[in-house]
């Protein structure tokens, strides 16, 4: 089992697993005293809990190729949680729109429009935050044919941010600098 798990270590997290004696007690002390984020208990209770944590965590490598589901999900979908807020407003069109968690999903989208070929994908992206990571991506025949990534803070940015999320009525657009601004910043200065 010993040298099952040692080369999983090495694949999952590119680095050997060699420690000194201290460095072991270092970092089991460590992991014995992390508490979970919202309940603050403690996540092990002890050395063996640690030890099954880490087991676990190694299966899960071996058969998804992530650790955990946090891995998992970023390696796969490129963001950290499933999509939220889902709507569909035409079904004719299937013009669907959602939220992910702090990041656009050029891979997933690229995916998905390779299983299906026959279909036409616009996939339009802006972070919550206005004027950043925003840009659009078209597939056709499985694949991508035009597609922008927009510099954070552009013109571009933040009128996909405004076709996306709303909120033109915030900002103003500042002829000198080539870009909007928020409304509310420039009448505090």
């Amino acid at each position: 089992a010993y040298k099952k798990y040692t080369k999983l270590f090495l694949k999952a997290y590119g680095k050997d697993l060699v420690m000194t004696e201290d460095e072991i007690t270092k970092e089991m002390n460590g992991m014995l005293k992390f508490r979970d984020f919202q309940s603050k208990e403690l996540f092990f209770k002890t050395k063996a809990d640690v030890n099954a944590y880490g087991k676990r965590a190694l299966d899960n490598f071996a058969k998804y190729k992530a650790t955990d589901w946090y891995d998992w999900c970023c390696d796969n979908w490129g963001t950290k949680w499933n999509a939220c807020h889902s709507q569909i407003n035409d079904m004719e069109k299937a013009d669907i729109y959602f939220d992910t968690a702090w990041s656009s999903v050029p891979k997933l989208m690229a995916m998905l429009a390779a299983k299906h070929p026959d279909c036409k994908f616009e996939y339009e992206y802006a972070e919550e935050q206005p004027g950043i990571n925003a840009g659009y991506i078209i597939f056709e025949n499985g694949a991508p044919v035009k597609g922008e990534h927009f510099a954070d803070g552009s013109k571009e940015a933040y009128e996909a941010f405004f076709g996306l999320w709303g909120c033109d009525d915030e900002f103003r657009f500042n002829e000198e600098t080539g870009t909007y601004e928020s409304i509310e910043e420039q009448e505090e200065m």
